[in-house]
């Protein structure tokens, strides 16, 4: 695939950044943000700024031009589809690598002293914003907002905002009104002596309101009037409530003494599933892994005729999910990736890189669906021939990983950093690794990636600590550029463990696998897993049996049934 040419749209760039009728004053760097006005994860088309002036299309990453130079920062899920994707003019910029600058270092050592750096402020985090604009200062420059979005006036064909209706979700899958959520929301206002709150995340708003949308977008100058009126009034009452999170823009309308700037309630709430929710993730986990199992058992035999592909096999999984009860759509657009390609962590098959699936390579399969009671996330590697002995070495330390966290116990509140470790200790055993995190936390019908905790060697900040009713994936991994990828992904939902002692009376968690999808036992090379874990994977294996098989059999599906079976037989 062919980077995408960058030189035409970067001079218009850079002559806008020297024009006074669309800066208040010349700038000399530009910092464009991956994300839109809410700072979300997943965004419209015509918020893809940072991919449009760039060419990497990557969901994180921040692009900065100057008079001279372009560069991206992106981590390390990212590093291989960023090379590829951006042409000669940028520079890439490999966060959490020890040698690559942080924006600000970059900025203070590549501009002259004095230099003006601007950015659109509803695309910054305001205490990402007041970080920057410290570390700036201290080299001897000033950051300040663009009214005018400078990409937007350069995006000639930029698309339509999307202008779908919202619908309410009913409180069968909810489990709560909207009367006793805004009541505890309130609650929390009270605790912390705060008059009122402002929501700017999508998938709170969505959430706290029950309804459900693909995209909703507010307009800003109507935000402006809404939150410049709160805030007059409390001058009165009290103190505005606003996520740390909420872009600079509307941040820096209410005035510093009367703001209370620190994570939303509601994203705690959201996380910690109620029964209702609890059930639904599971019933919709089961569902999605009988069309996992029917798309494997039909993949196994297209892959010896080679008449797939990567996008064919996409799509055909996607046609099994839509068959299923209360299905909406993909969670997210599905990572469907042969050899090579299976090292590209987020990669997306396209025209110019379909590749066919056959015996000869690995098979990485990362996909999920939105269902009215629940999201799913699931990750599969499969082999349809002869897997080198490296790689069942590499899949089976993956595995091992998978198994560690899934079972380890821990006290009530631990980070989910301290878990890390847990997931890539038998690939450190022999000098491997990988760079993205080890978990993160997933939505009930919302974001396939849902804060505020998760499981990486970086800390979460807002990270409340794991607690009972929490779901998160396990999906460590290994990828080698240029050859294949491995990644085995399950969700796990946070239980209370049964433990012989509790220590200061703290109560001890542990995580229960919702994700029913077998895992290929050819790739595994038994002699590296202990004995506790091969009875793990057997009992896993018979619980997908019972579990999955019952319900492909009501359905019909007697081949993928026959394949359910061959895949969980117990290993030894």
């Amino acid at each position: 695939m062919a980077p995408k040419n960058t030189t035409q749209l970067l001079t218009k760039l850079r002559a806008l950044m020297k024009n006074t009728a669309h800066v208040p004053r010349q700038i000399h760097a530009y910092i464009v943000p991956s994300g839109d006005a809410h700072q979300s994860e997943y965004i419209a088309p015509c918020d893809q700024r940072r991919a449009f002036i760039s060419g990497f299309t990557g969901s994180a990453g921040t692009a900065i031009v100057t008079e001279k130079d372009a560069a991206l920062w992106t981590d390390g899920r990212y590093f291989l589809q960023a090379s590829q994707e951006m042409d000669d003019n940028w520079t890439l910029m490999k966060q959490g690598l020890p040698k690559t600058p942080s924006e600000a270092k970059w900025l203070n050592k590549t501009l002259d002293v004095g230099s003006v750096i601007g950015v659109d402020p509803y695309l910054l985090e305001a205490d990402v914003w007041r970080d920057l604009s410290r570390e700036l200062q201290g080299g001897g420059h000033s950051i300040i907002a663009v009214p005018e979005n400078l990409i937007d006036l350069i995006w000639t064909d930029r698309p339509t905002r999307p202008a779908e209706c919202v619908v309410p979700l009913e409180e069968k899958y909810t489990g709560c009104s909207i009367e006793d959520k805004l009541k505890n929301v309130r609650q929390e206002l009270d605790e912390e002596n705060a008059f009122m709150i402002i929501i700017t995340a999508l998938d709170e708003v969505a959430w706290t309101e029950q309804i459900c949308c693909t995209v909703i977008s507010l307009v800003a100058l109507a935000v402006q009037a809404i939150v410049l009126k709160c805030a007059m009034m409390a001058l009165q009452f009290g103190k505005i409530w606003i996520c740390n999170h909420s872009s600079q823009a509307i941040t820096q309308l209410v005035p510093k003494d009367r703001r209370l700037t620190k994570l939303s309630p509601v994203a705690i709430m959201k996380a910690i599933k109620n029964p209702t929710e609890i059930k639904g993730m599971e019933s919709c986990h089961l569902r999605d892994a009988a069309a996992l199992c029917r798309y494997f058992a039909w993949l196994e035999k297209e892959a010896a005729r080679g008449t797939q592909t990567e996008i064919s096999g996409a799509d055909q999984l996607q046609k099994f999910r839509e068959e299923l009860d209360d299905f909406v759509g993909l969670s997210f657009s599905t990572i469907s990736s042969v050899g090579p390609n299976a090292a590209i962590v987020h990669y997306k098959p396209s025209l110019e890189t379909d590749a066919r699936i056959t015996t000869k390579d690995v098979y990485l399969c990362d996909s999920g669906g939105q269902y009215r009671d629940g999201t799913t996330d699931v990750t599969r590697t499969l082999h349809f021939g002869t897997p080198s002995k490296f790689l069942q070495d590499c899949y089976t330390r993956v595995l091992k990983g998978v198994i560690s966290v899934a079972t380890c116990i821990f006290p009530t509140k631990t980070k989910g950093n301290c878990l890390d470790s847990f997931a890539r200790k038998a690939l450190w055993d022999v000098g491997l690794d990988y760079g993205h995190g080890t978990g993160h936390g997933i939505g009930m019908y919302l974001n396939v990636h849902e804060g505020p905790m998760g499981v990486s060697w970086r800390s979460f900040p807002d990270d409340p600590g794991l607690q009972e009713g929490m779901f998160l994936s396990d999906e460590p991994g290994y990828y080698e550029d240029g050859k294949f990828g491995v990644r085995i992904e399950n969700i796990v939902r946070i239980v209370k463990a049964d433990t012989e002692h509790n220590f200061r009376d703290r109560g001890f968690l542990t995580f229960k696998t919702v994700t029913m999808v077998p895992i290929q036992t050819k790739l595994i090379d038994p002699a590296l897993l202990t004995k506790k874990e091969v009875e793990w994977l057997n009992a896993y294996h018979a619980e997908c049996r019972e579990k999955v098989g019952e319900l492909l059999l009501q359905q019909g599906h007697k081949e993928a049934y026959n394949w359910l079976l061959k895949e969980t037989e117990p290993i030894g």
